[in-house]
């Protein structure tokens, strides 16, 4: 449901201002609104403008508190980061003196990113060691006998094995572009691929290394620290090099870390600090002032009401006023929305936060969500033996992911879906598709209902259209109490309109097909005349259309009959593949072909199976079923409460 709220003004002496913003921020509950008052420069129409110079602009000198401010959030940010600090915050007992601390945090500043500038310098040269140490190794001989030659000049580089044909291409193209003047010499590297030199004379040096920069091969060199080197010494120190670098990381790793532990959690307090007095400085700029009075307007829980004006008036006595304002019908796009539901429904929340939240003052679909979403999941999937397993992961997440908030959701959003799974499983009778049947452990509660005979067509398809119109049915509710709530009616009368007209097409229907009496057929068709009139005068010339558009949503449900009979056919499938593999009758055949399926079929046709019990209830949810209560035209405001972001 939708919290009620609300709306707040708090109005006082100028020279208060500062402390009792500080106060709302550690109250923690109020949603400020500064776009509620009336901007500098502009009058309402038969209004006259406030007394007063409008919103507060910052001294010359807060000005440069806020930018030293700033630049303290910026570096403590910064050393974080290099530190790869996540813990908690320790808070200053007072407030420090910002540039003495910026100064004195300057040394640790570059010892920090000295380190990290080591760090990132051992793990470039462990790269280039990994990745060609192992060529210059191979090519060594060559390359030492090379490496002062005055006649000759060598590019070498490296190919993936299996290469052959592409260094076969490479050969030809160079002898062709140098008449020959070009040798090569390729070895294996222990399974790595291919070292090859190419060897050529240098007046053909521009036309080869022009070759190899065309085709982005690049040429194995030695790191600068190494290139004076005799090719044997600096294989050798490559080798030592290699077996160096890990240690000398570790001495960095330990450094850092070392420092992260003394330094961590007081540079997470100062920002934390600096980052709420910044916040509190950035309502002074936009809150509207008088020359002598504050004006703060917000909204807050209708609950919280009595600890704000208890807190104001602890610490101001009468020098402030709280003065709650009536919320008008016409000012809920305005209104922040804040959602509170019970323990089964909030983590359905979860699918709502991807959207706007509803408009204040609106029917909050949660709950709807949180009934329909799984039971259309479970209809879909309809087996025991899945609904166990997405149990079971649904709990493990639980338990691995407690303090994953979002985890925690998809966790218990899954664990109510495999318990619709479960249930539905029970009246198809599916354990793992057929498996159970055939072994006597469950069975359909009728054949009517076993989604492998093609009698339950029928079942299946009339129980998915009776969750379309019931859940199509419940959206025009909703929209009928939002537009009573809004006093609009317009938004009263178009969902009874189209009620009328879906239910008069239902019952010409049912006349028609025999189920009701003949007589029922022109009552439908009067019911849907009389919508159709209704719905032309209220929307317009579409409104009729738009009518057979619904009755196309409540036939869109269909698709979940569709997808769950490609869903029990993908547990039949493994089993029938069981059944391949045991066809010998051995009993280790049986046995191996219970484990493959049961192991490797079944998880993977579930994974893969399971896109479309997500997918579709999702959609119906935010296609068919939001747009009944017209939950696009008019979204609402999230709450935003003022708080500190020191924990």
């Amino acid at each position: 449901m939708i919290v009620p709220m609300s709306k707040v003004v708090l109005v006082g002496p100028k020279p208060l201002a500062g402390e009792v913003i500080a106060a709302l921020q550690g109250f923690g509950r109020i949603h400020l609104s500064p776009e509620d008052l009336v901007p500098a420069g502009s009058t309402p129409a038969g209004q006259s403008r406030p007394a007063g110079p409008g919103p507060s602009v910052l001294s010359s000198a807060e000005q440069a508190r806020k930018q030293l401010l700033e630049r303290v959030v910026q570096e403590m940010e910064g050393l974080l980061h290099l530190l790869d600090f996540h813990g908690g915050p320790e808070l200053p007992g007072t407030e420090p003196g910002w540039e003495d601390l910026l100064d004195g945090m300057a040394p640790e500043q570059e010892t920090v990113r000295a380190l990290v500038r080591q760090r990132l310098e051992l793990q470039d040269e462990m790269s280039i060691n990994q990745g060609y140490r192992g060529a210059f190794e191979t090519l060594a001989p060559l390359l030492g006998r090379l490496q002062k030659s005055t006649r000759l000049q060598a590019f070498g580089f490296t190919l993936k094995a299996g290469s052959q044909s592409a260094l076969e291409t490479v050969k030809k193209d160079l002898r062709k572009q140098t008449q020959g003047r070009v040798e090569f010499h390729a070895q294996e590297m222990e399974g790595r691929g291919l070292a090859v030199l190419a060897v050529f004379h240098p007046s053909d040096a521009d036309k080869v290394r022009g070759y190899f920069g065309r085709l982005g091969i690049n040429e194995l060199k030695l790191p600068s620290s190494m290139s004076h080197l005799p090719m044997a010494e600096a294989v050798v120190r490559l080798r030592e090099r290699s077996r160096a670098i890990p240690g000398e990381l570790s001495a960095v790793a330990g450094q850092l870390s070392g420092i992260s532990a003394r330094l961590g959690p007081a540079l997470a307090g100062y920002r934390d600090l600096a980052r709420d007095i910044l916040a509190r400085m950035s309502v002074r700029q936009v809150t509207d002032k008088g020359r002598f009075t504050f004006v703060i307007p917000g909204y807050l829980p209708q609950s919280d009401m009595p600890g704000l004006e208890k807190l104001i008036k602890g610490k101001f006595g009468g020098r402030v006023a709280v003065r709650p304002i009536d919320i008008g019908h016409h000012e809920a796009a305005g209104t922040p929305v804040k959602l509170i539901n019970n323990k089964i429904v909030q983590p359905f929340e979860l699918l709502l936060s991807l959207l706007n939240p509803p408009l204040y003052g609106t029917v909050d679909p949660t709950p709807f969500i949180a009934f329909f979403f799984p039971l259309y999941f479970g209809f879909i999937i309809g087996d025991i033996g899945y609904g166990a397993v997405l149990g079971t992961v649904s709990i493990w997440l639980l338990f691995k992911f407690r303090k994953n908030e979002i985890v925690k959701s998809i966790g218990k959003i899954l664990l109510i879906c495999s318990l619709w799974t479960i249930f539905f499983g029970f009246i198809f009778g599916e354990l793992f598709g057929d498996f159970g049947e055939h072994m006597h452990i469950v069975k359909p509660l009728s054949d009517s209902l076993n989604r492998m005979k093609e009698n339950s067509i029928y079942t299946l398809l009339g129980m998915a259209l009776v969750f379309g119109i019931v859940q199509i049915f419940v959206g025009y509710v909703i929209g009928i109490v939002n537009g009573i709530r809004h006093r609009s009616v317009h938004h009263v009368v178009e969902p009874i309109a189209f009620m009328l007209g879906l239910s008069g097409i239902f019952i010409a229907i049912l006349g028609i097909t025999g189920v009701i009496g003949k007589s029922a057929i022109w009552l439908g068709c009067s019911f849907s005349v009389i919508s159709m009139g209704m719905l032309a005068w209220f929307v317009g010339i579409a409104g009729p259309i738009e009518l057979f558009s619904a009755l196309g949503n409540v036939l869109s449900f269909a698709r979940l009959f569709a997808i769950g009979l490609s869903a029990v056919y993908l547990a039949y499938a493994a089993n029938v593949i069981a059944k391949v593999i045991g066809m010998s009758g051995n009993v280790i055949a049986i046995i191996l072909g219970i484990i493959v399926a049961i192991v490797l079929i079944h998880p993977l046709f579930l994974i893969v199976g399971l896109i479309s019990p997500i997918a579709q209830p999702a959609r119906l949810q935010l296609v068919e079923f939001f747009t009944k209560f017209k939950f696009y035209d008019s979204i609402g405001k999230s709450y935003k409460p003022f708080q500190s972001t020191i924990k």
